[in-house]
Order: structure tokens, then sequence, then C-alpha cells
């Protein structure tokens, strides 16, 4: 009689308990994450980027007769530096992978003006390790298209792609591919490396170049005020 009371006992606690341990709450996921926490811990990931590139690119023969003695200019298709800052949305379709897009706005110098928007695909290897890929297509301001001459810049339209290893997710080496059909100097291609960050570190520098550029434009105006 006294191992059926136990066995009676020990019933009635795995019934009272089972509804209590499937009730358990699962912490909710944050919906919008500044930077990359890991598989399935954001609705959706925002980064803002910024990212220097050191560029080799081509030059062609301007199609004019720009040049002593009406020979042809040579034209340098990319300046050797690009500073560019990037906006990106990543959502999680698997535990190892992202997708969504991109928006970049950069420069080479007050001529070269640089905007590209595609796709980006991000493939974790661990923890702390992906690699992302982001082709897209390219707007760019290219030397000698101008009715001017060579020396003349107008927007043209090609491909681009960016391929990132990130490391700890904000230490990131960055590579990036151009090719931009002209219409007077061949087909403008260039390959860059540089270093890009995200996440805090990223967002950092932002807020700092922003705070910069209002300390310079409020010096000027005191300048000019004072000056007046």
């Amino acid at each position: 009689m006294r191992w059926r009371c136990a066995l009676l006992a020990a019933t009635l606690a795995v019934t009272v308990a089972s509804p209590a341990d499937a009730q358990t709450p699962v912490a909710p996921r944050t919906t919008f994450c500044l930077e990359e926490r890991g598989p399935q811990q954001c609705w959706a990931t925002v980064l803002l980027s910024p990212a220097i590139h050191a560029i080799a690119g081509t030059s062609g023969d301007w199609a004019g007769t720009g040049g002593p003695s009406g020979s042809p200019v040579r034209i340098r298709h990319f300046k050797p530096m690009q500073y560019t800052l990037s906006l990106a949305l990543l959502r999680d379709i698997r535990q190892r992978d992202a997708i969504g897009g991109f928006l970049q706005v950069g420069l080479a110098n007050k001529q070269q003006v640089r905007v590209a928007a595609g796709g980006r695909y991000r493939w974790r290897l661990g923890d702390r390790v992906a690699i992302d890929a982001s082709p897209g297509l390219v707007h760019m301001q290219i030397p000698g298209e101008g009715s001017s001459g060579p020396a003349d810049h107008e927007p043209r339209i090609g491909g681009t792609t960016d391929l990132d290893l990130h490391l700890d997710h904000w230490a990131i080496l960055t590579t990036r591919l151009d090719v931009i059909p002209t219409k007077y100097s061949g087909t403008a291609v260039g390959f860059g490396a540089g270093l890009k960050v995200d996440g805090s570190p990223g967002n950092g520098v932002v807020v700092g170049l922003i705070a910069t550029a209002l300390v310079m434009l409020a010096y000027a105006a005191l300048y000019i005020s004072i000056q007046d």
C-alpha cells in the first residue's frame, strides 16, 4: 500500500510540473541591433560602416586631341584612395546565413563621387568570424567623360562587388572590384583593399566625424561673422 501511495504522488508531481516547464518563457529577440550579436539574436541588424580603400585602377587614352601636337591624353580612371560610408540591413535566414542589402556613399576627391547599392550575403564561419559578399551597381564620376576635355568628370554606371572578412565582427578586412564602361577611354576597372569598421566602433567613428564637421562649420560661421 505504501509503494502505491508513493507512485501516485510521483505521478501527480510530474503531471503538475510538466505544464509549468512547457510554459517557461523564451527570451524575445531584439527588434533591431546596431551590431552583430550572433545567429537568431535580432530580427534585423542595421550596420553603419566607414571604410577606406587603396585603389589600383586602369588608365585609358582619351579619344580627343587635348595633348601636345594632337597626341592622345592618358587618363587615370580611379584616384588612389576611396573613402566610403555604408549602410546595410541584414536578416538571418539560417543559423549561419544572413541576407540583406546595402547603400554606399563615398568619394576619392571633390570631383570623383561614388554611390553604390545592392545585395549582401553573410556567411558565418564561427561565432566571431564571417564573410560578406556585396554585389551591386555603382554610379561614379569618371574623368574624361565630359565635353570639356580630359579633366571633365561625368557619371557612369557599372558593376561593383565588395568581399569582406569580419574578425570579431567589427575589425574588417575589405576588398572591392569596380567595373565601369566609359564613353571615351575604354572600360574602367578598379581593385581596392582596405579596412572597415562597423558595430559600436563604426558608430563611434561616424559620430566623431559628424561632431568634427559641426565644429568646423561653427568655427567657419564665427570667423565669417567676425570678418563682417
